[in-house]
């Protein structure tokens, strides 16, 4: 495996300058013990000459005090000796330990167990790294393994030697990730500036209100670690980042009128893609309210902002009408001019990405009534006609038509009916001929209905109305009789349209 490390952090390392002082103090140690020794041994030497010299010259001559010399000379001798053994080579043997000096460029970066527990640190990192990053991470690095003899204190941890590589390759580096819902988006050099994107990313939305409530809906962290460096951003790109939107799965409920291209064209899709992310959806058997996955724009991170806002809100009035008896039938006035009034409103109003998705309403105090605008309706008859005619004779049996009869044409239809028998106006209008005529109708009266059209009523026995007399529709106006050119009790009724008769029949 190829791997680059670098050592730019040892030289300002405390903990590496400890190791090298307390390396150094080994080594000065086995040379002095060794030094020692050697001085010991020459010591030995020489006594021992002396002794040979000693028991050839001396011994008989001095045997008591021999005796009494060599034993307490030979017995200090073993024990300086035991003790420079003891206390100087042992701990110097005990302190040292054998295992693999991890190296990059003829540097080392430190002592290791093994080169398996090496290994097992670089496949360590790149896991990490690739799940972070989203895709397969390599370190890219040479890494070199020597058999090395190394003070135990020297000695990485299998916990402490990802850091020590990561923090020499290039590819790695301790930065502040930014997470959404578990997700890398970026990274900056350090969590303040991270920190400061997000809130600049809520101010954006927080509109200075320091009083407003904001909140990420997404689960949105920063955390420090060892991350691929080219998850770095500046901090406008990654507020960007974080600003955009995305294509996310969503439901949409499909409508009366809805068709798979009418719904994909909605969402901005194409067919295919909607059929491939519904494969189970037969389009020509959709029904209203099948649920359909479709893929939407959506923001990578979405600001839910709560604030209370105060306002005066419009009361809208209200508009009441009346009748007005002495204003025309079908003519309004205004009698009085609405006016809005006015309540002050306290409401908690709930934002996601500056859209309302929610108001309620915490206090509403009225401060000014508004004012209902009334409309006058006139009821009084002016004699227009509705130019919807009723029959005059309520329940009447037609007995003779508009037609020709008896060598002449007989203008109007004549309802049979006794003497007496009420007949109404058959519309609003003004009377304009009340009396009896020479030309054969006897007691007849005509209305005017002012809208082009005129009704003739003939061989009555009691007129009721007078010329100009005003009447509505319905109203009584004479009694029926056998008065003029009469040949029983009947009511003669026509009608004209400009002073044109026209068959009664087309209008009753």
């Amino acid at each position: 495996m190829r791997r680059e490390m670098l050592m730019s952090q040892n030289s300002h390392d405390p903990h590496r300058g400890r190791e090298r002082w307390t390396a150094l103090v080994s080594r000065i140690v086995l040379l002095f013990s060794l030094v020692w020794l050697t001085l010991t041994n020459a010591a030995h030497a020489v006594r021992m000459a002396w002794l040979r010299f000693y028991y050839d010259h001396l011994y008989h001559r001095l045997r008591g005090v021999r005796h009494a010399a060599e034993a307490l000379r030979h017995s200090r001798v073993q024990l300086w000796s035991l003790i420079v053994t003891v206390v100087l080579l042992v701990p110097m043997i005990s302190f040292m330990r054998v295992g693999v000096a991890v190296t990059v460029d003829g540097r080392v970066l430190g002592y290791a167990e093994s080169e398996s527990e090496v290994a097992q640190a670089c496949r360590t990192l790149e896991q990490n790294s690739s799940e972070v990053l989203g895709q397969p991470f390599d370190l890219n690095a040479d890494i070199s393994y020597t058999v090395a003899v190394a003070p135990q204190t020297s000695f990485l941890s299998a916990e402490e030697l990802p850091d020590v590589i990561a923090q020499n390759v290039d590819s790695l580096a301790t930065i502040a990730v930014v997470t959404v819902d578990g997700e890398s988006v970026g990274a900056t050099a350090d969590a303040a500036q991270a920190q400061q994107v997000l809130q600049e990313l809520k101010a954006e939305y927080a509109q200075d209100d320091p009083t407003a409530s904001v909140q990420f809906l997404q689960d949105v962290k920063v955390e420090t670690m060892q991350a691929p460096t080219e998850l770095l951003l500046d901090e406008s790109t990654l507020l960007n980042k974080l600003s955009s939107t995305t294509l996310q799965e969503q439901t949409y409920t499909v409508d009366d009128d809805d068709t798979m291209t009418s719904i994909a064209q909605s969402q901005g899709m194409k067919v295919s893609e909607l059929q491939a992310l519904n494969p189970n959806v037969v389009p020509e058997r959709m029904a209203p309210g099948l649920k359909l996955t479709v893929k939407a724009a959506a923001p990578v991170v979405s600001v839910q902002v709560t604030r209370k806002v105060s306002y005066t809100e419009n009361i809208p009035y209200t508009t009441v009408t009346r009748e007005n008896a002495n204003l025309g039938r079908g003519k309004t006035q205004v009698a009085q001019q609405g006016a809005a009034g006015a309540a002050a409103v306290t409401a908690q109003v709930v934002t996601v990405n500056g859209e309302e998705t929610d108001r309620t309403i915490l206090s509403r105090t009225v401060t000014k009534q508004p004012v209902s605008k009334i409309v006058e309706v006139g009821t009084k008859n002016l004699g227009i006609g509705t130019g919807n005619l009723i029959s005059p004779i309520a329940n009447g049996t037609i007995t003779s038509g508009y037609k020709w009869r008896w060598g002449r044409f007989h203008k109007g239809i004549d309802y049979g009916t006794p003497t007496g028998t009420t007949v109404r106006a058959a519309d609003n209008g003004k009377v304009i001929v009340s009396g009896y005529s020479t030309g054969g109708y006897g007691y007849y009266i005509i209305i005017d209905h002012g809208n082009g059209m005129k009704t003739l009523y003939g061989h009555n026995s009691q007129l009721l109305v007078d010329v100009g007399d005003v009447v509505e529709q319905g109203q009584t106006i004479a009694r029926s009789g056998n008065t003029g050119n009469s040949t029983g009790p009947h009511c003669h009724f026509e009608v004209l349209i400009n002073d044109a008769n026209v068959n009664p029949a087309n209008y009753v």
